[in-house]
């Protein structure tokens, strides 16, 4: 039977590995929250409702929201623009 001990024991590699990945992912989420933060500050999105982030970004500290209302002119780009970036809310169009 391997001890604690053991399994703590790691290589320079392995530790440069993690940390890329580790880098990677989080540079990918502080970027997903920047475009929601300019998305949401931008004349594309009338109004919102307050909801839940995914788990990945409410760790960093990202607002959620559980409605997105765009203006009667967005077309079906500005549409799935929306829902890519808010992946949690119902994205309507505003009559």
């Amino acid at each position: 039977m391997m001890s604690l001990k053991h399994w703590l024991r790691f290589s320079l590699k392995t530790l440069l590995l993690v940390t890329t990945v580790v880098g990677c992912w989080l540079g990918y989420q502080l970027n997903s929250i920047r475009a929601r933060q300019q998305y949401m500050d931008s004349e594309e999105c009338l109004t919102y409702a307050e909801g839940d982030a995914p788990w990945q970004l409410r760790i960093l500290g990202a607002a959620g929201y559980s409605i997105i209302y765009l203006p009667e002119d967005s077309d079906q780009r500005d549409i799935a623009r929306a829902k890519n970036l808010f992946p949690e809310a119902k994205v309507e169009v505003w009559d």
